[in-house]
């Protein structure tokens, strides 16, 4: 109950995630990775983590607290997401 109150108030919070375009930036067979607006939702519906490749951006920390950060390089960001798992970014 707490986790679906905590994504209420993000979406409440952020609106871009009630009414901006969605753009894919990655689909996989477990995971998926989305933009809406400025905001990142990375979900994972596998038994293990995943890792995504993403082109470089800024990325805030999650805001849900259940994703370590995103690791930056020269050509991009790495997203780990947790088995069974969804962040906002």
């Amino acid at each position: 109950w707490a986790h679906v109150q905590k994504l209420t108030r993000l979406r409440a919070q952020r609106a871009d995630l009630r009414g901006a375009s969605t753009e894919n930036l990655h689909v996989g067979e477990q995971s998926w990775v989305y933009r809406r607006g400025r905001s990142v939702v990375a979900l994972n519906n596998g038994t293990s983590p995943a890792e995504v490749r993403l082109p470089a951006m800024e990325l805030a920390g999650d805001a849900l607290g259940l994703c370590p950060a995103a690791r930056r390089d020269s050509g991009g960001v790495t997203l780990t997401i947790p088995a069974r798992t969804g962040c906002i970014f």
